[in-house]
């Protein structure tokens, strides 16, 4: 696990979006819905197909609270509801950044703006990242982390500059202030003034996870609160962040010991320690050989028994920040199974593979058997029921829990309920999850969608299907890039490519 939480400076997670792209971005349809009636002739509907905003612009990109995204000659700029200009067409392009936060460029550099690309700070720098106290993804940043010369400046939502750009590195993914920061090759933290919380200054430091940030100096590391004191004596050899607001990990020497917020040991003589994730449930540790689940009061959910063991985390899906623990994989003789968070079997350890999928809602896992590719065959369970299927598909989808899963047999793809019965018989090319009771499904590369009977809702004619929610997918045909609704309507399509397709008279 890393001694640090910071920047890396060379993995910039900024998403540049060009005119080529534009059209195609996809956030969750807001206000307003872009669509476009021919190519370089996109407007904006409202949720009724209503035209709202006619279609002559390049591109449009999806409503984002009071604007959308528009191009004209290549460049763009933003429109308010009624059509008006907000920010006229001037950029070649548009960043979002890490953590949120618009940029655009300007001579090689990044001009802050908002949503609607209004300038919030007329200086130029080379990147940003926001800095999210609120952490919901439709958040915008608290604050922002601006960098410039290989120096970041701290600055507020509205780009008011706090601190000028002096630091070397700053933790700007954060969950609280006090915030980490590096000058003179030298650790510290800030407040949100940007005032430093002590004089101290330290080797090697943390960010704050529930009040607390380890740091470290001559070698030993302990623990300080928000008021830049400390609150555990720096005595040991590697300090982990307090994931939990109860404990946290430390080593002494060659082994691990859990203590509390106090300092106190509460289990000590561990070997190895997986990597926890940011939440209270048990962390597996290896003693003598064998790994088991310790949990935060230093008391063995499961004993050291398994010959692995390992935390099967999710993220986009947590509850609030960060990673979150749904199982665990044990492994034992040589095969693998399942534990439940309270320690108690899922799965039994029967098999070669056993996966979650960590940008899902962690409800379900998938388990196979097979050396590699072209010979697995695969299963999967329900993380709550604990049932479980059979092993008998090449593949399966276990994104999000649904009354029906995508499962692969040969070339093809169909869906088989909770139970593992085939409900709609694999004969799709390509298919997507349903998401509530509609999936979209291709045969060859035209889409179109079913009902969860594997009635056809629409018929294959899509050219693509880019993203869909329980009330609407966005959808191609032709030139046109419009909506359909999950009652069968079409919206923004023009009449003539619906004529090509006979969906229209």
């Amino acid at each position: 696990m890393p001694r640090r939480v910071i920047v890396v400076i060379a993995a910039v997670a900024t998403v540049a979006i060009a005119f080529a792209g534009a059209t195609w971005l996809l956030q969750r349809p807001q206000e307003l819905l872009s669509f476009c009636s021919a190519r370089k002739q996109c407007g904006y509907i409202d949720a009724d197909g209503q035209i709202v905003i006619p279609p002559r612009f390049e591109a449009a990109a999806d409503w984002v609270r009071d604007a959308g995204l528009v191009w004209s000659g290549g460049r763009v700029g933003s429109i308010d509801r009624h059509g008006a200009i907000i920010t006229p067409p001037q950029y070649t392009s548009y960043a979002k950044h890490a953590g949120g936060g618009y940029s655009a460029p300007v001579d090689g550099k990044r001009r802050l703006t908002d949503h609607a690309l209004r300038t919030i700070n007329p200086e130029l720098w080379d990147d940003f990242y926001g800095i999210k106290i609120d952490r919901r993804v439709e958040a915008a940043p608290d604050y922002i982390a601006a960098k410039r010369d290989r120096r970041f400046a701290l600055l507020d939502g509205n780009g008011r500059v706090i601190v000028p750009p002096r630091f070397e590195e700053i933790g700007w993914s954060a969950h609280q202030f006090p915030l980490l920061v590096k000058e003179g090759g030298r650790f510290g933290h800030i407040d949100a003034n940007g005032t430093p919380i002590s004089a101290e200054r330290w080797n090697d430091a943390g960010m704050f996870y529930n009040d607390l940030a380890f740091v470290a100096r001559d070698g030993k590391c302990g623990y300080i609160g928000t008021n830049g004191a400390v609150a555990i004596p720096l005595m040991f050899d590697e300090c982990r962040n307090f994931w939990s607001a109860d404990a946290a990990i430390v080593r002494r020497g060659t082994v691990f010991a859990l203590i509390d917020r106090s300092g106190k040991i509460l289990a000590d003589g561990i070997d190895e320690v997986a990597v926890p994730a940011e939440d209270a449930n048990p962390i597996a540790v290896r003693i003598g050989g064998k790994w088991g689940l310790l949990d935060h009061k230093g008391n063995y959910r499961v004993a050291p028994r398994f010959e692995a063991l390992e935390p099967l985390d999710i993220t986009r899906y947590a509850p609030g920040a960060g990673r979150t623990t749904v199982a665990y994989r044990a492994a034992t003789g040589g095969r693998v199974g399942l534990l439940g968070l309270d320690g108690s079997g899922i799965l039994p350890p029967l098999y070669d593979q056993v996966h979650i999928d960590a940008s899902g809602d962690g409800r379900l896992a998938m388990f196979g058997d097979g050396d590699g590719p072209g010979d697995e065959i695969w299963g999967f369970v329900d993380l709550a029921t604990r049932k479980a299927t059979r092993v008998q598909w090449d593949q399966v989808y276990v994104r999000l829990r649904a009354d029906l899963i995508l499962v692969q047999s040969g070339a093809r793809w169909g869906y088989a309920d909770l139970d593992g019965n085939i409900v709609i018989p694999p004969r799709f090319d390509e298919a997507r999850e349903f998401v509530g009771d509609w999936a979209a499904v291709a045969v060859g590369d035209r889409w179109g969608f079913i009902d969860a009977r594997g009635v056809q809702i629409t018929p294959l004619v899509f050219g693509t299907v880019t993203e869909y929610s329980a009330e609407r997918a966005r959808v191609t045909l032709f030139e046109s890039r419009g909506w359909l609704t999950r009652r069968g309507r079409l919206l923004g399509i023009s009449d003539d490519d619906l004529r090509r397709v006979g969906l229209k008279n």
